[in-house]
């Protein structure tokens, strides 16, 4: 068995190396590999990911996401970017692959989005502080049951009838639910372009007191180097997670209020799914916003929105959105006890924060 690291500046090279061609499955993508060695906040001998393998087999690997705290780059962390070992002889891996990541990171490393299978794991080994869960809201904007019975059944009649069941409701429902909740346009957001130095400086004033405060800088690198492609699932000797789509967009979005620039928004649409991973705005423009933002999806017949900014959340509770079903999300975070000191200066964080800005 081998052990090995790959560095952000080896990442090229390495997806041209014979050994990345016949290893099986792959430890990271392409579309990863690229936007990680562009990644604005890593230096090139920063260790991008820890492989295990055992001839051409992959038991295991660990990636790491370089980052700095409140976008200070004195504060060098690091997000943790995938996990996994081969369920049948890899076992006796994870730890130690993920010891050795925290090794390299200078046990500087956060986790944004914490499986529960993780969680328990990582909790009995100390490394890390458990900040409370996370609580956040899906809201169904629309009927999609023939996505959901097609997960479940390949009989094409069933899918045929929950497809005209979408097509009544949707075409009933939904509309009266949008002219009972919208009776005035209000603000309208609109598609901004990078660079902007407008847009730069209204982010710099809403992200001072977050735990990574990204910047214009980091958006431009998040949109034009994404991490999904659109396609079918890949092999069984493909990467492990999933990284295909049918649809995905990202949309950097602002909106004016008299001519005042009030909203910031950074919109992923996955298979019909909306989150915003980064959001900006004026305290007093957070409501027009979010009831702008659901008139948006709607236009674009998004069938889901998930979020769990807090300002948020708090307008979801009090609004009569046109929504026909609010989902309760829960998210785990965790940070090593050596960035504590700085969480508790920076508490705030965007639902993107981590590599989720990449695959929501």
């Amino acid at each position: 068995m081998i052990i090995r690291e790959v560095t952000v500046e080896a990442l090229p090279a390495f997806l041209l190396s014979g050994e990345y061609g016949s290893l099986r499955p792959k430890p990271v993508t392409a579309e990863r590999a690229l936007s990680q060695h562009l990644n604005p906040r890593a230096r090139p001998e920063d260790t991008a990911l820890i492989i295990a393998c055992e001839g051409e087999r992959l038991l295991g690997f660990a990636g790491l996401l370089p980052d700095f705290i409140n976008g200070n780059p004195e504060w060098r962390a690091f997000s943790n970017s995938g996990w996994w070992v081969d369920p049948e002889t890899g076992g006796h891996l994870a730890l130690p692959l993920f010891a050795r990541a925290l090794q390299r990171a200078d046990h500087r490393l956060f986790l944004t989005d914490c499986t529960v299978h993780s969680k328990k794991i990582l909790e009995q080994t100390g490394w890390f502080h458990f900040c409370p869960p996370v609580k956040g809201t899906t809201l169904i904007l629309r009927f999609y049951l023939e996505k959901a019975v097609s997960r479940r059944t390949p009989a094409a009649g069933v899918r045929r009838i929950a497809r005209w069941f979408d097509r009544v409701l949707n075409g009933t429902l939904v509309p009266l639910g949008r002219l009972l909740c919208f009776r005035q346009e209000g603000l309208r957001f609109r598609e901004a372009s990078l660079p902007d130095e407008e847009v730069e400086a209204f982010i710099s004033l809403h992200n001072r007191q977050e735990f990574t405060a990204r910047g214009a800088a980091d958006l431009e690198w998040i949109l034009r180097y994404p991490w999904l492609k659109k396609g079918t699932e890949e092999k069984p000797s493909g990467y492990p997670f999933s990284h295909t789509t049918r649809q995905f967009s990202q949309q950097l979005l602002m909106a004016r209020e008299e001519g005042t620039l009030v909203c910031v928004a950074l919109l992923s649409v996955r298979d019909n799914h909306a989150t915003l991973p980064c959001f900006y705005a004026r305290e007093e423009s957070v409501q027009p916003c979010l009831i702008a933002l659901v008139r948006r999806l709607l236009d674009m017949r998004a069938d889901s929105l998930t979020l769990f900014q807090p300002s948020l959340i708090r307008c979801i509770r009090r609004l009569p959105l046109a929504c026909l079903l609010r989902k309760k999300r829960v998210r785990h975070r965790a940070l090593t006890k050596e960035l504590l000191p700085l969480l508790n200066q920076y508490p705030h964080f965007q639902d993107g924060d981590g590599d989720i800005l990449f695959t929501s």
